[in-house]
Formats: structure tokens, C-alpha cells, sequence
């Protein structure tokens, strides 16, 4: 009885060894121009810890997760490679010196989230790749300093006019750059709905007219 007890428990180590072994994420960190680093976790960029200066994600990355750079007041810049396909709801929520984002050529790209660049303040212009089809509530909700929001031209389900992010149609106006220079807009009459928040924060603008004929 106790050879057969035995046996069992050694065949069930013998399996649990073979089988049962969990695998352990892959983890390492980068470190940013002026200090601090960054984390990478299966090739997903996961957190920071008091990333200062410019950060450029290294080639393997697939994938920036929500609130990946949460409150990365100190970051200034970052170089997003081509193989990156998403970027995160809030991924860079509160980086409010964040002046210049980068996307390399050829970009994957195809969503943003809700918000990720919530009050990033610094951040002047930027340019949405050609194959985004997925964009959150206003990503550039509280950029005080955004001045236009400009699209890939082959980009297929988004546009700008004018640095305003239509879809392609240029029937939903998605996000009004809150600091666009001019204090009148009028909305196209082909538009037919207008985003959650896309006029939030637009600090210079007094005046929103809907053109003769509306829709």
C-alpha cells in the first residue's frame, strides 16, 4: 500500500515537472535620457518609475498598456518603433511635459485609447499613422498645447481638417485641438455627430457656428 502511495506521488512530481511549470513573464526595464526607467513586460511596456527626459521603446515592443507612463511629469519626448499596434486608454495620463511624440516610418499602429494622452500639456502637434482605425474619446483630452492634430493621408478611417480629427467621411467630428489658434469654428454641414469632449479645454475659442444646411 505504501509502494503504491509512493509511486503515484513520484509519477505526480514526474507530470507536475513536465507539465505543470508556469511560465515567468519575461521583464526588463529601459532607462530613459535624464533618468528613471521604464518596464517591459512580454514585450509590452507596463509601468514606469520616474521616467525623466526622452524614452525611445525598443523595437520588440508590440503594445503600450493603459497608464503605462501614469503621472511621467518629467518625460519630454518619446520614439514609438513600428511594431508598436496599440497604445493603452490613459497610457500617458498626467505627462504634462510631454512635447513631442514620434512614430517611427512604417508604423503598425491601429488604436488609441480613451484619453491616452490625457493632460499632456506640452504636447504642440502630432501626427496619427495611416493605419489607425480605432481612436478612444478624445486621446488628447486637457493638451492644452496641442495646436493641430494631423493624420496620415492613407490613413483610411481618419482625417484632418484643418488640424481637426474627422473621420474619414469628415461626418464626426472626433477632437477640436485645444489649443488651436482662433477664437470662431464653424462645423461642416455634413457633420453628423460630434465626439465626447472634443471641445474640451479649447481655450481659445469663443465662438462655434454650424454651417447653412446642417445635418
Amino acid at each position: 500500500m505504501h509502494y503504491r502511495m509512493l509511486t503515484l506521488l513520484l509519477i505526480s512530481m514526474m507530470v507536475f515537472g513536465l507539465h505543470g511549470t508556469v511560465a515567468q513573464a519575461a521583464t526588463t526595464t529601459v532607462a530613459c535620457s535624464g533618468g528613471g526607467t521604464f518596464t517591459i513586460t512580454d514585450n509590452v511596456v507596463s509601468s514606469h518609475s520616474g521616467c525623466t527626459g526622452s524614452a525611445t521603446v525598443p523595437a520588440e515592443v508590440t503594445s503600450i498598456e493603459a497608464w503605462a507612463f501614469l503621472s511621467a511629469s518629467a518625460l519630454t519626448a518619446i520614439t514609438i518603433p513600428a511594431g508598436v499596434t496599440s497604445i493603452g486608454a490613459y497610457a500617458f495620463f498626467g505627462a504634462n511635459r510631454l512635447a513631442t511624440v514620434d512614430f517611427a516610418a512604417g508604423s503598425q499602429l491601429t488604436s488609441i485609447g480613451v484619453m491616452a494622452f490625457y493632460n499632456a500639456s506640452a504636447l504642440t502637434a502630432i501626427t496619427i499613422p495611416a493605419g489607425v482605425t480605432s481612436i478612444g474619446v478624445n486621446p488628447f483630452f486637457g493638451a492644452t498645447a496641442l495646436t493641430a492634430i494631423t493624420v496620415a493621408s492613407a490613413n483610411t478611417a481618419y482625417a484632418s481638417d484643418a488640424g481637426v480629427l474627422y473621420n474619414k467621411a469628415l461626418t464626426q467630428l472626433q477632437a477640436y485641438p485645444a489649443g488651436k489658434v482662433g477664437t470662431t469654428y464653424t462645423i461642416p454641414a455634413a457633420v453628423t455627430s460630434i465626439g465626447n469632449y472634443a471641445f474640451f479645454r479649447a481655450i481659445s475659442l469663443a465662438t462655434v457656428t454650424f454651417a447653412a444646411g446642417s445635418q
